[in-house]
Order: C-alpha cells, then sequence, then structure tokens
C-alpha cells in the first residue's frame, strides 16, 4: 500500500510489468497504448509541487558552468527575482562546479515560486550565466548528490536545488528532451496529449478499506503499546514496594535497638542509685543500734566511774595496791592516767568492766547477744525486702543483655554475609575497619 501510494504522488516510478498488467484490466486501447505509457512519467499530484516555495530552498548547485577566465578570477551565484532585483548573494567562487548553501536560509523572496540563478563576475560584474528556475516543474533526482547513480545523467549547466532531502533538477534528466527547446517543446505537448488520453484505469487507487486495516493495526498497536507501559509500571511499583517495606522495617529496628539501649542506661543508673540508698539504710540501722548500746553501756559506766571518784579513788596521784578496792583503783587509774595502745577512750571502759560484778557481766553480755540477735533479723528482714526488686530488676537486666547480645551477633552475621570479613586472630576487620570477634564478644 505504501508503494502504491508513493507511486501515486510521483515518488516512484511503476514497473512495466505492473503497468502492463493495469493495462490489461483496462481496454483495448489502452492495451494498444501500454509502450507509450511505459515511456510518460507519472507527474505527481499537484498539491505538493504547487506548494513549494523559495523558502523551502537549503542548497543550490551547478554542475557544469561554461569555461571562462571569468570562474578562475572568482564570481558569485545570486539569487533574483523574476523582475530582475537580487534577493540572496553567496560567497565568492572560483570552481565550475558550485554548491552553494546559504548561512540563514532564503530570507527575501521566501513566497516566490520562480526565481533566477545566474553566476556574476566579482570584478566586472559580467553576467556569467543565467538560467531561470521553477519549482513547480522539479524532477527528483536523488538524495544524496555525491553519490549520484551512474544511470542518471543530465545536461551540462543545470540548476540542482536541494528541498528537505532530496535533490531536484530544472531540467529533465536521463537524455529526455528540454521544454524550452523547439523540440523539447513539441515532445512535451504530445506527452500532455498522450498523458490526457490515459485510461483511468492506469491510475492506481487508494482503496479506504486497506487505509482503515493499517488503522485498525495502528490502534492495536497503540493499545499494545499502552497495555506494556502499564504493566512496566506496576511491575516497577511491585519491585520498589519490597524495598521500602525492607526499609522502614529496618528503621523500626534501629529505634527499638536505640531504645533498649537507652533503657539499659536509664535501668542501670536506677540500680546504683538503689544500690547507694540501700547501703546508706544498712550504715544508718547499724549506726542507731550501735550508738544505742554504747550509749547506755557508757552512761552507767560514767555513773559509776563518778560514784568511784566521789568515794576518794580519783587523785591523781598513784592509789596504793593490795586489797581488792586498792586494786580496782589502781586498775582505774591506770587505765584513765596511762592508757594502753589500743587506744584513750578504751581504757576507762575496759577498767569500769573490770571493776563491775560477775552478774553484772552476765547480763550485759545477754543484753549485748539480744542485740545482735534484733539486729540481725533486722538485716534479714531488710534482705527479704530488698529481694524481690532486685531479683526482678537483675532478672530483666540479664533477659535484656542477652537479647541485645543475640541481636548483635545475629547482626554480625548478616553483615558477613554482604561485607568481607578478614579473620585476624583476637579481632576482625570489615574492609579495613577492626570488629570484635564473636568468641571476644560473648565474654563482654
Amino acid at each position: 500500500m505504501l508503494g502504491q501510494t508513493l507511486q501515486h504522488l510521483g515518488v516512484l516510478k511503476p514497473s512495466k510489468e505492473k503497468l502492463a498488467g493495469s493495462t490489461a484490466l483496462g481496454t483495448k486501447a489502452a492495451t494498444a497504448e501500454g509502450d507509450e505509457d511505459d515511456e510518460e512519467v507519472i507527474i505527481p499530484l499537484s498539491g505538493e509541487a504547487a506548494r513549494r516555495r523559495l523558502r523551502h530552498v537549503l542548497q543550490l548547485a551547478v554542475r557544469g558552468l561554461p569555461a571562462a577566465a571569468e570562474l578562475s578570477e572568482g564570481y558569485v551565484l545570486q539569487v533574483a527575482s523574476p523582475g530582475g532585483d537580487v534577493l540572496e548573494q553567496s560567497h565568492e567562487l572560483r570552481t565550475q562546479n558550485p554548491t552553494w548553501s546559504p548561512s540563514c536560509g532564503i530570507c527575501h523572496g521566501r513566497h516566490l515560486s520562480h526565481f533566477d540563478l545566474r553566476a556574476m563576475a566579482c570584478g566586472s560584474g559580467k553576467l556569467l550565466w543565467r538560467e531561470a528556475v521553477c519549482l513547480q516543474d522539479l524532477e527528483l533526482l536523488c538524495e544524496d548528490l555525491e553519490s549520484l547513480p551512474a544511470g542518471r545523467s543530465m545536461p551540462l549547466a543545470t540548476p540542482l536545488i536541494q528541498l528537505g532531502r532530496q535533490w531536484f533538477a530544472a531540467r529533465p534528466c536521463d537524455g529526455r528532451p528540454d521544454d524550452r527547446s523547439p523540440n523539447g517543446a513539441a515532445a512535451a505537448a504530445a506527452a500532455a496529449v498522450a498523458m490526457r488520453r490515459r485510461p483511468a484505469a492506469s491510475v492506481k487507487q487508494v482503496h479506504t478499506t486497506e487505509l482503515c486495516r493499517t488503522g485498525e493495526k495502528v490502534s492495536a498497536l497503540c493499545e499494545r503499546l499502552h497495555h506494556l507501559r502499564t504493566h512496566s509500571v506496576a511491575l516497577r511499583e511491585a519491585m520498589e514496594l519490597p524495598s521500602a517495606q525492607d526499609f522502614q522495617e529496618l528503621r523500626h529496628r534501629r529505634e527499638l535497638h536505640s531504645r533498649c539501649e537507652r533503657r539499659l542506661c536509664h535501668l542501670r543508673d536506677e540500680l546504683c542509685e538503689r544500690r547507694k540508698g540501700l547501703l546508706l539504710i544498712r550504715g544508718r540501722l547499724d549506726g542507731n543500734l550501735g550508738s544505742d548500746d554504747i550509749d547506755s553501756d557508757s552512761s552507767g559506766q560514767r555513773s559509776r566511774a563518778e560514784s568511784f571518784e566521789q568515794e576518794g579513788g580519783a587523785s591523781s596521784s598513784r592509789p596504793p595496791r593490795g586489797s581488792r578496792q586498792a586494786n580496782m583503783a589502781y586498775s582505774w587509774w591506770h587505765q584513765r592516767f596511762c592508757p594502753t595502745s589500743a587506744g584513750d577512750e578504751a581504757g576507762p571502759f575496759l577498767a569500769i568492766l573490770g571493776s563491775c560484778g560477775s552478774a553484772e557481766l552476765v547480763e550485759r553480755s545477754e543484753r549485748l547477744k539480744l542485740v545482735q540477735s534484733h539486729l540481725k533479723d533486722a538485716k534479714t528482714r531488710q534482705q527479704q525486702e530488698d529481694r524481690p526488686a532486685d531479683a526482678a530488676a537483675a532478672e530483666s537486666l540479664q533477659r535484656l543483655w542477652q537479647q541485645l547480645r543475640c541481636r548483635q551477633v545475629r547482626m554480625l552475621h548478616e553483615i558477613r554475609q554482604v561485607y568481607p570479613i578478614e579473620d585476624c586472630g583476637r579481632y576482625w576487620t570489615i574492609r579495613g575497619f577492626c570488629v570484635a570477634g564473636i568468641d571476644n564478644l560473648k565474654r563482654q
């Protein structure tokens, strides 16, 4: 279908077999004139050629300018209107096969479809060559001027114009007669008559059904393209969703780990405070019980010492020895005024204890044992009261420590699955960074 459309527009020429087949379907007169139709040129539709303007021209070229002395001295190509006004002018040229590409395109006379292409000498301004060009009468030549097919030939000094990607010639190619010569005019008139006499069957028709079928195929392809794009977007979203979920889960784990670390530090501080408070309570309890016992004993001893001093044994001179009362006075004097190495404060208490009787000593010892038993019971009750809280705190701390250790070991194992870990004995390295080994981590 594309080939038929191009042939109908004049871009391609029909082959002899196709022309013969098309004329066979026509009338007998068309069959008789089949040979003449094979030699005719398919004229393109008037719509495309009629829209050609000077603004569509990209390049101008001439092949085989007539040799002259002014060519070697320098000349310029000029695009002039049919009235003679110069529209565009090229730079200085010195070749018989010039090719000129306007730098900014054709700026003046852009609406013209007829123009004159001429060569003017630079020094004298002499007209060296001139040719009238009609853009509607151009004939397709090739796409690349440098690689012109061998079978395509043209007369010398033929203007060549590039429109879009294709080159067109202002004169007929392949040895066809020129319309501007008398013989060429006659041949053109004969060709026009033959063109009018051509049967309608030789014209290629474009069927609407074929266009509709092609449109349906294009619509199906567009729908498939949209479906594939939608499918690709869905796949991309499905691929990005797990990664986002993994990132959120990892972030949640990191937040949980940081909260556990902060809680562990808080529990450790709280445990230290509780231990300090417990030690302070125990010290206060021990100090109160000891001070009460010592105060009672010291008050009794002080009263006995005062009574003894009132009896006359408080002189600074050394008392006589011999009797029991004299021995007690001597011991009291020795302990008070001659302190032992144990301390100055222990002497009076030892002297008073020595001066006491056996019954009073037994009573005091029993009282001391009773106070010691009460102190032991108080300590036991305090320990029993503090034991549940301490045991629960210690158990929770131990459980939390185990969880953190397990998580640390698991994270280290996961890192080892991704990054290369080098064992250096007591420590490991991950890309040069030192990491403690699992054995050492277990002992922390």
